[in-house]
């Protein structure tokens, strides 16, 4: 498995650039 530099390793779609950002700021949104 390949290590995103940022720590994320999933992502659930769709990706929106606030879902992206709080990934990469290591918070998680909650599924909706």
């Amino acid at each position: 498995m390949r290590w995103s530099p940022f720590g994320v390793r999933h992502a659930d779609m769709p990706l929106t650039p606030s879902r992206v950002w709080e990934a990469m700021q290591g918070r998680a949104t909650p599924p909706i």
